[in-house]
């Protein structure tokens, strides 16, 4: 039962596991950053026991064995992942938005680089684990739909009060994270199952939120989920053969 529910089990176990990590003790001054910061390892350490329980060392060898592209993918990640922020970023200076990308506040650097490999511990557990066996019985999009969403719910935690997103709107901000998991989908298909692939889109995408200061956090909201929707679309109109395969074509 345990392997035929895998991702159902693990779907849970994260998601409550998410939510738990807002209420550890934590000091009330750092909360808002570690939260977040041990939100990411919570995929990963889920994964691995589910991974040997379901499957035994099997199970462990396909989440850590080299899987996917070369060179060529890993460019494409990191180009489709800065070039979600660029979009937000000259979609809201065509609209006479106050947006600006800044990159002068110290540490900006820093923390643009620390996102990539915060986001593999993510990527290890929802794309390596989860969608691998979930694309077995479903459809790329229905996979990416049917994990899209409580991905999207456990992020609602940074926008909880006194965390580093509080005050962003909740239905935008699940929007966004609905339409990255669709693109990291089409983005792992199609490199081949690469994590890194995955990884370095998802942690160059965020980073690079310094390309989008100057707004608001519910303006920036709003915005970055009418220009992620677009894209998303396309990607699906442009790819919908993949998209919309039969589990035993995937």
């Amino acid at each position: 039962m345990l392997k035929r529910h895998s991702v159902l089990w693990y779907v849970i176990i994260t998601v409550a596991l998410s939510f738990g990590t807002y209420f550890l003790p934590l000091p009330v001054e750092s909360r808002a950053l570690l939260v977040p910061v041990l939100l990411v390892f919570v995929p990963t350490i889920v994964c691995i026991p589910l991974a040997y329980l379901a499957e035994g060392k099997d199970g462990l060898r396909q989440l850590f064995s080299k899987a996917g592209s070369g060179l060529r993918w890993l460019l494409v990640g990191a180009m489709v992942g800065a070039l979600m922020r660029v979009s937000v970023l000259v979609t809201g200076s065509v609209f006479g938005m106050p947006i600006k990308a800044d990159f002068s506040v110290p540490g900006t650097w820093f923390v643009v680089l620390a996102t990539i490999p915060l986001a593999y511990f993510e990527e290890v557990g929802w794309r390596r684990f989860a969608l691998d066996r979930l694309l077995k019985f479903r459809s790329p999009i229905e996979s990416a739909l049917l994990l899209g969403l409580p991905w999207a719910l456990i992020h609602l935690v940074i926008i909880m009060p006194g965390m580093m997103s509080v005050g962003a709107p909740a239905i935008p901000q699940t929007v966004v994270l609905v339409c990255l998991g669709i693109i990291l989908t089409w983005a792992y298909i199609r490199s081949g199952g690469s994590v890194l692939t995955v990884t370095l889109l998802h942690g160059i995408q965020n980073g690079l939120v310094v390309l989008n200061r100057g707004l608001s956090i519910s303006d920036s909201t709003w915005l970055m989920m009418g220009v992620y929707l677009v894209l998303t679309i396309l990607i699906v109109v442009f790819d919908r053969q993949m998209f919309f395969a039969k589990p035993s074509a995937n």
